[in-house]
């Protein structure tokens, strides 16, 4: 008489930042505190997602303000982190907010302890989302912001040539080799795909801004 085979959990993790985490919907309250671990925020792709898979076991590795380096740091134990990793992503202001939740069934209380959950938690997964990037898009919108409080005038600036200097730009360097070695570690072999999509994230983000302030031309 045959028996059947053991039935097997689904483990999906999902890997990302604050827009993976369900920013701008209307779950994803701010008032409390901005950094908030497995938030599950109904409507957010990856809740959504682990629904429609039907997953037995759901980690929502997701947090707000992530870089590519930050997320690199938390899932290669041999990759130390940057100065902002340290300073910024896992500094105490966001550590604190942190310290209220619970990763694995345990309060958490430092930057290793998640490091060894997230190495943990994709190690396990049968499926994996990652959406990773925006933040280290951070200066441009900075100096965005700068030029509009300076000079009340906003998108001025030469897209081309920003975005020229962008791509060559030390940050996208970083930008790209933690993308690069985050696809290693999750033993995706075609990384030359990874450079095409960065540079395409890239210009579709000068299209926006371009196609943005002539909208604002027309308005005004």
């Amino acid at each position: 008489e045959e028996t059947a085979a053991p039935a097997t959990e689904l483990v999906y993790t999902a890997l990302g930042d604050s827009t993976s985490n369900g920013y701008g919907l209307a779950e994803y309250k701010m008032e409390e505190r901005i950094y908030k671990y497995a938030l599950d925020v109904k409507q957010s792709y990856p809740s959504m997602f682990a629904r429609a898979l039907n997953a037995d076991i759901f980690y929502q590795d997701c947090l707000a303000g992530l870089r590519s380096e930050d997320m690199l740091y938390l899932i290669d134990a041999d990759y130390d982190g940057d100065a902002y990793t340290h300073g910024q992503a896992f500094g105490d202001y966001v550590m604190n907010d942190l310290k209220r939740d619970k990763i694995d069934g345990q309060p958490i209380t430092d930057p290793q302890q998640l490091r060894d959950a997230y190495q943990k938690h994709v190690k396990e997964a049968d499926v994996i989302t990652l959406d990773i990037g925006l933040n280290n898009f951070g200066q441009f919108i900075k100096k965005q912001i700068e030029l509009y409080q300076s000079t009340g005038k906003a998108y001025e600036m030469d897209f081309d040539t920003e975005m020229e200097a962008m791509l060559t730009s030390k940050m996208f360097e970083g930008m790209r080799d933690a993308m690069l070695k985050i696809l290693q570690v999750l033993h995706l072999s075609d990384l030359g795909l990874a450079d095409v999509a960065l540079r395409s994230m890239v210009y579709s983000y000068v299209d926006n801004f371009r196609a943005f302030d002539q909208i604002i031309d027309c308005i005004y």
